[in-house]
């Protein structure tokens, strides 16, 4: 087998392995991330070595693109391993604000990130109403834009919190969603729906 095919491949299985985790939960999450991330740039780092640098760049660029190539697989064995459905955590990159005083860093610094964040936040559900299918959603259930980041604010601030952006992106999600709002479903039954634990 050839070189370029044996580094290739295994920068696909460390890029699955590495979005696979994404999916999983538990306390050694962090530690196999950072390994798995390592491995990758480390097979990156050697094909420029092995196979010169015009296969060096396509092996730059593949992990970005196998990584989303993957997440659909990834996220179904996740599904199977854990038996029910998880997404990938956005909040783990947002400020933890009592950290980041207690390690020294102005009041002023932090709140003005957390504001960023938020805006940021803000924005991408701003560009998530305005796809065709979900602001017809939105119009046909009487969502208004507020009412919109109120339902995903919930989410965010919810065990669904690793769920909240493709609950809302996912037009399918998200009327089940505002169908089990609109019936008076509690939290708990919200939760087992998009937990798959109905």
């Amino acid at each position: 087998m050839p070189t370029r095919t044996v580094i290739f491949s295994l920068i696909a299985v460390l890029c699955f392995l590495y979005t696979l985790n994404l999916y999983l939960r538990g306390r050694s999450k962090r530690v196999i991330e950072g390994c798995l991330g390592l491995a990758i740039v480390v097979s990156v780092t050697v094909s420029f070595f092995v196979l010169g640098w015009k296969w060096g760049l396509l092996a730059l660029i593949s992990p970005f693109i196998l990584v989303g190539l993957s997440r659909p697989l990834a996220r179904l064995v996740a599904r199977r391993i854990l038996g029910y459905r998880t997404g990938v955590d956005d909040r783990q990159g947002e400020t933890d604000v009592f950290a980041e005083l207690a390690a020294g860093k102005s009041l002023e610094s932090v709140m003005a990130r957390v504001q960023k964040e938020g805006d940021a936040r803000r924005e991408r559900l701003s560009a998530v109403a305005r796809k065709p299918a979900i602001a017809s959603l939105l119009d046909r259930y009487g969502v208004s834009p507020s009412q919109f980041q109120e339902i995903f604010d919930s989410l965010w601030a919810s065990a669904l919190h690793d769920l909240a952006w493709e609950i809302v992106s996912q037009p399918d999600d998200l009327e089940a969603l505002l169908k089990m709002k609109r019936e008076g479903k509690d939290d708990l039954e919200i939760w087992a729906h998009f937990r798959g634990m109905e």
